[in-house]
């Protein structure tokens, strides 16, 4: 199961999230009046903590651009899934472009505390996908198997 924070412990001893760190956010007094980095993507992009700046310059919650697909999932429920996508597969979300904030890979470019005059980002959000489901450009090769 999920901890207070949306993580867990893998078998291996890596934690990762599975929603948004709420317990991070708290840690560092996010509230909503700021944009907080809380790290980087292997690609060198900056993440930051649910929190963007608008086209009117006013500080809002980041909303990712994708939604649950609205027809029903064709499988006959034995050998593939049936019934209404409901999030519990990731095949249940599809990508819609200027939905919300975000594009497909969960970031933006606007401008940022470190980049006024704006720079690419990823946002962590409270909604699907919560975190970069892909990279906007190339990850180091340190990341790399």
């Amino acid at each position: 199961g999920l901890d207070c924070n949306n993580g867990h412990v893998q078998p291996s001893g890596n934690y990762h999230y599975h929603g948004l760190p709420n317990a991070l956010g708290s840690t560092l007094g996010i509230h909503g009046s700021q944009m907080v980095k809380v790290g980087v993507a292997a690609d060198g992009f900056p993440i930051y903590y649910k929190y963007i700046e608008d086209e009117a310059g006013d500080i809002v919650a980041a909303a990712a651009s994708y939604q649950l697909i609205p027809e029903l999932r064709g499988g006959d429920g034995i050998s593939a899934p049936g019934g209404c996508h409901d999030g519990t597969y990731l095949q249940d979300y599809e990508y819609v472009e200027n939905l919300g904030h975000l594009d497909a890979c969960n970031g933006r470019f606007g401008p940022t505390p470190d980049a006024p005059a704006g720079e690419y980002y990823y946002v962590l959000t409270a909604d699907y996908p919560s975190a970069p489901l892909c990279f906007s450009g190339s990850p180091h090769e340190s990341f790399k198997i």
